[in-house]
């Protein structure tokens, strides 16, 4: 099974500010949506508060020790280890973490795959995505695009994979 982490960040690697994302992206959103449906999608309790609700045609993953924590259309796991098994245990081939901080710290260093909009600007953020270490990660692709009515900043769609010893 693939890991792969899907994050938006800033100039600075700044992914949020109080519980929120810092900038109006919609093309970032329908990529999301792209790259996410139809997969496992892994996520810390914060961030699926931040959504709101269970996002449709995905299975939503939400990490919590709170053992009462409940909503509609999620499945709940303690760790990321249980939350992991879940996803293999289900034949999936291509597992989504999508956030927070925290869980981002957790994983970064046993994914395999990191699909990152760079938004080209530094905004006010409170949580930033960990650094990527520049040997471990290799770009595959990148497109970049200018803001307009949708889109407030500029950004760039980017796919990097782990280096390994035969890439």
């Amino acid at each position: 099974m693939i890991i792969s982490i899907v994050v938006a960040a800033d100039e600075q690697n700044g992914i949020g500010s109080k519980n929120k994302l810092p900038w109006r992206l919609s093309a970032d959103l329908k990529q999301f949506k792209r790259i996410t449906s139809g997969h496992h999608i892994i996520m810390g309790r914060k961030t699926f508060e931040s959504i709101g609700k269970a996002l449709p045609n995905r299975t939503n993953i939400v990490l919590t020790t709170q053992q009462d924590f409940k909503a509609e259309q999620i499945i709940t796991r303690a760790t990321l280890r249980e939350a992991m098994a879940y996803t293999r245990n289900a034949k999936e081939q291509e597992c989504m973490i999508i956030g927070g901080a925290e869980i981002f710290r957790q994983v970064i260093n046993f994914t395999d795959r990191i699909y990152l909009t760079r938004v080209h600007s530094i905004c006010s953020c409170d949580v930033f995505f960990p650094e990527m270490k520049a040997d471990e990660w290799k770009r595959i692709s990148s497109e970049r695009f200018k803001a307009d009515d949708k889109n407030e900043f500029d950004y760039s769609f980017e796919i990097y994979e782990r280096v390994t010893e035969d890439k």
